[in-house]
């Protein structure tokens, strides 16, 4: 980032907390993204106090499209190796922006290294959107399902019903603009096992985010897909298959049906059958 303050004053100003509320935007903003570099790069324990609270000025004062911004300057570092994935904690579990945090989300599962166990990034997640450290777990958990590798989307489902039926909304408007099968059939497996009167709000919400993949979709083709994790290891993703939406639309259609025949209470697999384009 450009005009970064120099290193004194940087090691000045984290040492002054009373200042940070009336820095200028410009100097918090560089504040924080050196911060987040320096953790990144130190994994710190004692920058973890600091982080929190200089974030929490930080999330107040500074707009979601700055803050985004700064992100994904961090993330670059990231995908260039000049920093470990940890650099983007702050952004992750500080933040409350759905955008912000579900990307880093995301991010954060296919850039954490694991030696043995690929899918390590994304047990953290589910660690930390299933315990109160997470600023917005509804995000996180969101950033996930929009992953849509079946491997990531199968961890999910252990971790679905710890979510509040608020989380599960703030999670459906999740998206990438990329329909992806692995995501779609979580949220048609979710829904066909629960009741549209004894879990009204949750069916609700989970019939949403069904209907939510096309209201979000770029375009009309829908992908079966596998990610590389690290995503250094190979092509970041593969496609494995891919349908035009209509002849997908098709493959789900006896489920739907089936999940509307039994609905009780009041309708909402119709608009979901109308968004697909099968009424």
């Amino acid at each position: 980032m450009k005009g970064k303050p120099s290193a004194e004053t940087f090691t000045t100003l984290l040492g002054q907390p009373e200042r940070w509320g009336s820095l200028d935007n410009k100097t918090l903003d560089q504040l924080v993204h050196g911060v987040a570099c320096m953790y990144g790069a130190s994994n710190d324990d004692r920058l973890v106090d600091i982080i929190t609270e200089l974030y929490a000025i930080y999330r107040e004062k500074i707009p979601s499209e700055q803050r985004l911004f700064n992100y994904e300057a961090c993330r670059e570092r990231v995908e260039q190796g000049e920093i470990s994935p940890l650099g983007l904690l702050p952004f992750l579990l500080c933040d409350y922006d759905r955008q912000i945090v579900s990307s880093a989300a995301l991010d954060f599962a296919v850039l954490q290294p694991g030696e043995e166990d690929p899918m390590s990034g994304v047990n953290l997640l589910l660690e930390w959107a299933t315990s109160e450290i997470a600023g917005n777990p509804g995000a996180i958990f969101g950033g996930l399902v929009v992953c849509g590798d079946r491997r990531v989307t199968e961890l999910l489902k252990a971790h679905r019903e710890s979510l509040s039926v608020a989380e599960v909304e703030e999670a459906i408007h999740c998206h990438s603009g990329m329909l992806v099968a692995g995501s779609i059939e979580f949220y048609l497996d979710w829904l066909g096992e629960l009741d549209s009167e004894r879990d009204a709000s949750l069916y609700g919400a989970v019939a949403a985010g069904l209907a939510n993949q096309v209201l979000g979709a770029r375009d009309m083709v829908v992908r079966d897909i596998e990610r590389s994790f690290p995503v250094g290891a190979g092509e970041p993703v593969e496609v494995k298959k891919k349908w035009p939406l209509k002849d997908y639309a098709k493959i789900i259609a006896p489920r739907l049906n089936a999940i509307t025949a039994r609905e009780t209470g009041e309708p909402i697999m119709p608009h979901v059958l109308k968004v697909w384009g099968l009424i």
